[in-house]
């Protein structure tokens, strides 16, 4: 049977909304790399939220040495998926918070899978990914439509190992987030990239 790790420090369920404001969200982990048949994400954070009434604020937080052994070392924007369609997004705003020194395989920051998140005015820094995008992993949603706002973000000095596509922000085919006003500046091995690996 296959196990879950969801939320290291923090897990936003399906039908909760949350304010997650002023804190250091530290050293928190979710997953092993030996375990076998474990789906883990969200290191630090993870939201599931489809509350749309009010809505999830993470605000000027610090998340930083967060270790995931899947995706999103700092935070994980997920999904509701009841098994029978239609998947419903997590919803939430993202802003003003400080991500550095955060690790997983894919998304050492940030992991967008089905969201509509507002990612806003956030700095990450040195964050480092076993696999693609040591920054911001933007994974194709099942609609279209259900796609994150990112925006006005600095993402600076990300790494990803050597032959991965992207160490600032990767972008997996059949999405298309928003991406607008984002300073990306000595990520490695390179800023932007996206496609099949």
């Amino acid at each position: 049977d296959e196990s879950f790790a969801l939320g290291g420090g923090i897990y936003v369920g399906f039908n909760a909304s949350a304010v997650i404001t002023g804190n250091t969200i530290k050293a928190n982990r979710a997953g092993a790399l030996a375990t076998l048949y474990q789906t883990s994400e969200g290191g630090g954070v993870v939201i599931a939220s489809r509350v749309t009434a009010v809505e999830t604020k993470v605000s000027g937080n610090l998340f930083t040495g967060n270790f995931v052994a899947d995706a999103g070392g700092g935070l994980s924007l997920e999904e509701y998926d009841p098994l029978t369609l239609p998947i419903e997004p997590s919803q939430g705003t993202i802003d003003n918070n400080i991500f550095e020194s955060n690790n997983a395989d894919d998304g050492a920051a940030i992991d967008v899978h089905e969201s509509l998140a507002k990612i806003y005015n956030n700095t990450i820094h040195n964050n480092t990914a076993r696999s693609e995008a040591g920054g911001v992993y933007f994974g194709a949603p099942t609609t279209a439509g259900n796609v994150a706002e990112f925006v006005n973000n600095l993402l600076t000095s990300n790494v990803s190992p050597a032959g991965a596509l992207a160490g600032g922000m990767y972008v997996e085919p059949l999405t298309n987030p928003v991406v607008r006003y984002n300073d990306l500046w000595g990520n490695a091995p390179t800023n932007v990239g996206g496609g099949g690996r």
